[in-house]
C-alpha cells in the first residue's frame, strides 16, 4: 500500500508513520507542504503508479490543504486517471472547513483528536482489505 501523508507537524507526522505502519505494510511518503504535496503526486502519476491513501491536512505552508485538493481532482480529471482517495485532517474543524472539504470531494474529514488513531486504523485496514479483494 502507498499511502501520501502531507503535514508540516513533524510530531503528528512521526506519530502517523508509526500508526500507519502498524496497521499495514506500507510505504510512505511525507510532504510538509502544499507545493511538495503537489510534487510527490504528480512524480507518482508520472511513474505510472498511484496513492491508494492520502491524508492531507488543512493547514500546510504555501497552499492550504483545501487548495492542494482541489489541484489534485483537477489533475485527475486532466489525465482521465482514476479518483485517489483522499482524507482531510484538522486539529481545528469549523464548519467552513468541512464544507470546503466535502466540495473539494474529499473522501472524508478526520479530526486530530484522540480518537484519531482508531479512526485511522479503521480506514487503512478497510483500504487494504479492499486491494486485497480487487
Amino acid at each position: 500500500m502507498k499511502i501520501l501523508l502531507v503535514d508540516d507537524n513533524k510530531i503528528f507526522t512521526m506519530k502517523m508513520k508509526m500508526l500507519l505502519k502498524n496497521c499495514v505494510q506500507s510505504e510512505i511518503i511525507s510532504a510538509r507542504d502544499g507545493y511538495e504535496a503537489l510534487k510527490e503526486y504528480n512524480d507518482c502519476i508520472e511513474a505510472g503508479d498511484k496513492f491508494d491513501m492520502i491524508f492531507l491536512d488543512i493547514n500546510i505552508p504555501y497552499m492550504n490543504g483545501l487548495e492542494v485538493l482541489d489541484e489534485m481532482r483537477k489533475i485527475e480529471e486532466e489525465k482521465n486517471i482514476s479518483r485517489e482517495t483522499i482524507y482531510i485532517l484538522t486539529a481545528a474543524p469549523t464548519e467552513d472547513l468541512v464544507m470546503g472539504a466535502f466540495v473539494g470531494k474529499a473522501d472524508a474529514f478526520i479530526i486530530k483528536n484522540d480518537t484519531l488513531n482508531s479512526r485511522i486504523a479503521k480506514e487503512v485496514k478497510a483500504c487494504s482489505a479492499d486491494e486485497r479483494v480487487q
